[in-house]
């Protein structure tokens, strides 16, 4: 076998890192001054429901990977609720998705504002009509498409739709922004009085967790030190850098909701060392999520938690007011007092008050000369073996590390050795490339994809693609991985029995594939295509006759196409009576 070879320019990689690097903080101070700016006004919005201001969810959640960057209105536990334009303006956008915000629309409205409606069960019967001819003009499901303003005008208090659970939704509900046009800026509502919030109860403290932190041999290391609600009123024992991170949740009156924190404060002897308020999110920073938080403690604990540490490469630096980079700096083993306070949008605040002291002997184990290869969060790095290769781009890392890969004892399959690459506690705010030299035969070079390996050995859906032997795939978390062929068509289950008489106006089938995923799927009614609208969540694709366009009274055909990401295709043919 040949190690795959790669040539690295180092002068003009640097020269491109350093340019990048000037645009991407110029745009980070353009957004900063945008967001913080007092001068965003946001006109008169009326509420988009004929309901009571009742919330499941709110701005700037913590989600993996993302803020929250809407409002999620409840409609009562079942879809249909009509949702009505809050203000004059015109439909700018209409999406529908198997995923994302499902059926959504788009409306601009005068002054530079744009208000977003995801997870519709239906549209208003026009557009409804329009979407339909749409796909079916394209033959496709899928629908992301602009509209010009005389399309669809409408008016405050016009219906638009109804409010349902389709998309990446996990129960029946109104995901509601409003943004700026130009910025694509979905704007806090809190903040900018669209909702006005009487609310007087605290946020709720649920767990503080204190770790420590070493940069002794070029890279920063961090440890967990232990649960603060363990140590009671007693002293915690912490080395000369510690940190601590906080899971909390905001609350309000007759609502068992968990809502977002607007502001988060920790101080050492009355001194502030941190301070983070969430003010509007740019969605290009809604990754930096992965550095605010304790990421360690989301894939150990399941705990969403913001830490005091304010990493290098993080964005959101500029809503940080920090010292020492939001660091506990002991320069003495005296007693000091560790006060953490929390508030929300209407300033009701709660606290908890910790003391610790230095002790670095407690944490000679904890520390010990870092192996690997050191890697600049800063600049572009390469991680090179015989056969493998680990590209990570510039900006990934939210601070620099000591980077490792190794391969595991066994094989899982023939096909390449299962690569432990890195430590799946670290995030990425990019996409990583790897590069995996293929050992099997030239046949089964389309059906190779580099594949996910869990800590019980099950192998994980699988991305990237295959050409002369080596197989180039873009991952967004570390972990194991390994090349799968994947040669199996998609499952394809009919919920009804071949030749069977319906009364309903909807059939319906089961549509998954575990390793590339579903591509494309088509559905064809006695030779002619007909819409099929896939459920993502559960996997359920639904046909509706009443828009088949095809006869009542008769025998009928069905053909059913789906394929894979590798080109496995199943097709199944079934016969009714409708």
């Amino acid at each position: 076998m040949c190690p795959i070879k790669f040539f690295l320019h180092k002068k003009v990689l640097a020269a491109v890192t350093v340019l990048l690097s000037s645009v991407s903080v110029f745009a980070g101070t353009f957004l900063g001054a945008l967001e913080d700016s007092s001068s965003v006004k946001v006109p008169r919005f009326d509420y988009p429901l004929r309901k009571p201001m009742y919330f499941s969810g709110d701005y700037g959640e913590l989600r993996p990977g993302h803020f929250h960057m809407g409002t999620d209105c409840r409609i009562g536990g079942v879809v249909g609720a009509p949702v009505y334009a809050p203000a004059d303006g015109y439909i700018s956008r209409i999406s529908v998705s198997s995923s994302g915000y499902g059926n959504c629309l788009y409306i601009n409205h005068n002054g530079g504002y744009t208000t977003v409606y995801g997870h519709l069960f239906k549209f208003r019967p026009d557009i409804a009509r329009f979407v339909r001819d749409l796909e079916y003009k394209n033959h496709n499901f899928r629908v992301d498409t602009t509209l010009p303003p005389e399309k669809f005008p409408v008016k405050r208090g016009e219906q638009i739709a109804n409010a349902g659970n389709t998309g990446s939704s996990g129960g029946p509900h109104l995901h509601y922004e409003i943004r700026l046009t130009r910025q694509q800026l979905s704007l806090n509502p809190f903040l900018h009085g669209f909702i006005k919030s009487y609310d007087k109860v605290p946020p709720v403290i649920n767990k503080v967790f204190f770790y420590g932190y070493s940069d002794e041999f070029g890279a920063p290391q961090t440890f967990m030190i232990g649960d603060a609600a363990h140590y009671g009123h007693k002293t915690i024992e912490v080395p000369e850098f510690s940190y601590l991170a906080v899971d909390a949740v905001d609350k309000m009156a007759g609502n068992s909701a968990k809502f977002a924190v607007n502001e988060y404060k920790v101080l050492l002897d009355s001194i502030l060392v941190y301070d983070f308020r969430l003010g509007d999110i740019p969605f290009s920073e809604g990754r930096y999520v992965n550095s605010l938080t304790e990421y360690s403690a989301l894939e150990e604990f399941g705990r969403k938690m913001v830490k005091s540490y304010v990493e290098p490469g993080n964005k959101l630096r500029y809503k940080i007011d920090s010292r020492d980079k939001g660091l506990f700096h002991l320069k003495d083993t005296l007693r000091h007092e560790v006060r953490l306070e929390v508030f929300d949008y209407n300033g009701n605040m709660s606290s908890s008050r910790f003391f610790i002291r230095r002790n670095d002997s407690a944490f000679t184990d904890c520390l010990c000369r870092p192996h690997g290869q050191l890697m600049q969060w800063r600049f572009d790095n390469y991680f090179v073996q015989p056969g493998f290769l680990v590209y990570i781009p510039s900006r990934s890392f939210y601070k620099s590390v000591f980077f490792t890969a190794d391969t595991a004892d066994t094989r899982i399959t023939p096909y390449s050795p299962v690569w432990n690459i890195f430590d799946k506690n670290v995030p990425l705010n990019k996409g990583v490339t790897v590069k995996m030299q293929y050992d099997g035969p030239k046949r089964l070079e389309s059906k190779i994809v580099l594949a996910q390996v869990d800590d019980n050995g099950e192998i994980h859906s699988g991305t990237g693609s295959c050409e002369h032997g080596v197989v180039t795939a873009k991952i967004w978390s570390f972990g194991t991985y390994t090349l799968v062929s994947d040669t199996l068509a998609p499952l394809v289950v009919p919920s009804f029995k071949n030749g069977v008489s319906l009364r309903s106006n909807k059939i319906s089938f089961k549509i998954k594939d575990d390793m590339s995923g579903i591509a494309s799927f088509d559905v064809f009614i006695d030779g002619h295509w007909s819409l099929g609208i896939l459920d993502g969540k559960t996997s359920q694709l639904n046909v509706l006759l009443k828009y088949a366009r095809i006869s009542r009274g008769r025998k009928h055909v069905l053909v059913i196409k789906v394929r894979d990401a590798r080109g496995n295709e199943t097709v199944l043919k079934r016969s009714f009576f409708w």
